[in-house]
């Protein structure tokens, strides 16, 4: 099972996705800003993670501003981005995958399943 970092500003939705892993069987470690995000990305063994799941819109800037960061710390892992709004209207240059906010959570499940 996978190590994930999990960044979403909204508790509730952090929350429900990281009792959705967790029960799944994934070790979760949460952010709520990209401040948090890049010091547990630095200080809890960053090379060790093996995705990163990211919510596009963040307090502090957008999400996938992370993306490059991550890679370089965690080479091979992947990354997610999370979005409320069309999945088309997010800069998704570096991320594996786009999904939208409070989709199919099977569908999410099966993602970070699939290597």
């Amino acid at each position: 099972m996978a190590r994930v970092l999990l960044i979403d500003d909204d508790e509730s939705s952090r929350i429900t996705l990281s009792v959705l892993l967790e029960s799944d069987g994934h070790t979760v470690i949460e952010a709520g800003s990209i401040a948090e995000a890049r010091a547990r990305i630095d200080s809890d063994g960053g090379d060790t993670f093996e995705l990163a799941i990211v919510d596009h819109e963040l307090p502090d800037g957008r999400g996938t501003t992370l993306v490059p960061r991550f890679r370089e710390r965690c080479p091979g892992a992947r990354v997610f981005v999370l979005t409320g709004h069309s999945p088309d209207e997010v800069d998704s240059t570096d991320a594996d995958r786009v999904l939208t906010k409070g989709g199919d959570v099977d569908a999410l499940l099966e993602q970070v399943r699939t290597r």
